[in-house]
């Protein structure tokens, strides 16, 4: 069965995120929100670093000292687990 907006969604490389992003450019979109955000994406060191800002404000950080009681599952949980795999994965 043939979803609506297939289509669409195959001009885009079936990625919702890269649809939305694209047709609601005004919209500050978080694509580690969505359940697959674009591998390409966690690349980018200017995104890593707004990701890394919304963990902090999702947690309420007030100087860089919280950052080490941050658990992994915690940020991996935020949305985090591909940033920590494609960091691994530069360092091979």
């Amino acid at each position: 069965m043939e979803l609506p907006g297939g289509g669409l969604l195959a001009f885009y490389n079936g990625s919702v995120s890269a649809a939305l992003h694209d047709v609601y450019r005004e919209h500050d979109w978080l694509p580690w929100r969505f359940n697959n955000a674009p591998h390409r994406w966690w690349k980018d060191p200017k995104l890593r670093l707004k990701f890394c800002d919304y963990v902090a404000s999702q947690l309420g950080f007030k100087s860089m000292d919280d950052w080490y009681s941050l658990m992994l599952q915690t940020f991996c949980e935020l949305g985090g687990a591909m940033f920590i795999i494609i960091i691994i994965l530069q360092k091979q």
